[in-house]
């Protein structure tokens, strides 16, 4: 069983990816492996508000990739070393320099969207790369090709990890995750979640 790994408040905004000095986004949502990469990953915090909010989040969403704390990232890689990989970023506000956080690459990609259940609107006319905007998000009972953490084919900004995985992090300690089996942003209330 597959799950959206997420964090159960909202981190978007937080940060502000300097998109002219950094890597390109679209490589950490490509599903395929860095290594060898020394990529450039500067983040700028929007406040000093959110710079202190930044410490409550172990998944800092923003418009560039998707940044993990120290303590996710140790679980992750001992948990499935083979299925992500993890580079440097820097993060600032002012003089003030956040250490801990990482831009996750995961270069696997499947299939995770449960397409004959899902609420979607195809967004291009690419046949051979569609790209949707899900209104009611289901994830696929089965287990994503046999990885513990994979990025979603359907939504490349979704990370999903198996039921072995979301076990083993919700017995790590760490709090403030969130695991959904289906995302709702109608007003209809069908997210289906655990936390901890």
């Amino acid at each position: 069983m597959g799950y959206l790994l997420t964090t159960v408040g909202n981190s978007y905004g937080l940060l502000n990816y300097a998109h002219d000095e950094s890597e390109d986004y679209l490589l950490f949502r490509a599903g395929i492996r860095l290594e060898g990469l020394e990529p450039v990953l500067s983040y700028q915090a929007t406040s000093r508000a959110a710079l202190k909010r930044l410490r409550k989040h172990h998944i800092v969403s923003s418009t560039g990739p998707d940044l993990v704390s120290r303590e996710l990232r140790t679980a992750l890689e001992a948990l499935a070393p083979s299925d992500v990989e993890f580079f440097d970023a820097a993060v600032v506000f002012g003089d003030d320099v956040v250490e801990g956080y990482s831009a996750i690459n995961i270069p696997n990609l499947a299939g995770c969207c449960d397409m004959t259940v899902s609420e979607y609107e195809l967004t291009n006319f690419d046949p051979a790369n569609p790209s949707y905007m899900f209104l009611y998000t289901v994830i696929r009972e089965e287990s994503p090709d046999d990885f513990d953490v994979v990025r979603c084919r359907e939504r490349p900004a979704s990370i999903i990890v198996s039921n072995r995985m979301k076990e083993q992090l919700m017995k790590s300690g760490l709090s403030g995750l969130a695991f959904c089996r289906s995302l709702d942003l109608t007003p209809q209330g069908r997210t289906i979640y655990e936390y901890c």
